[in-house]
């Protein structure tokens, strides 16, 4: 007999996401909510660029997730 918790256990080989925490299913590669990659498929690096505006004496900061 299952009770109302076994509704909330993890299938076989699904995984949380490292950035935002969501469940997803083991064939999921990347976060179905943020699309990071999934731990151990590839790796990914943030890479923040200052960027001049040339129309204004303002900068722009992007910042971005990357797979290599």
């Amino acid at each position: 007999q299952s009770g109302f918790g076994d509704k909330f256990k993890k299938s076989e080989g699904a995984w949380d996401c490292e950035t935002c925490l969501v469940q997803n299913k083991a064939e999921d590669t990347k976060c179905v909510a943020c699309m990071a990659s999934k731990p151990g498929t590839s790796h990914s690096m943030t890479v923040v660029l200052l960027v001049h505006l040339s129309f204004s004496w303002h900068w722009a900061v992007l910042i971005s997730s990357v797979s290599i």
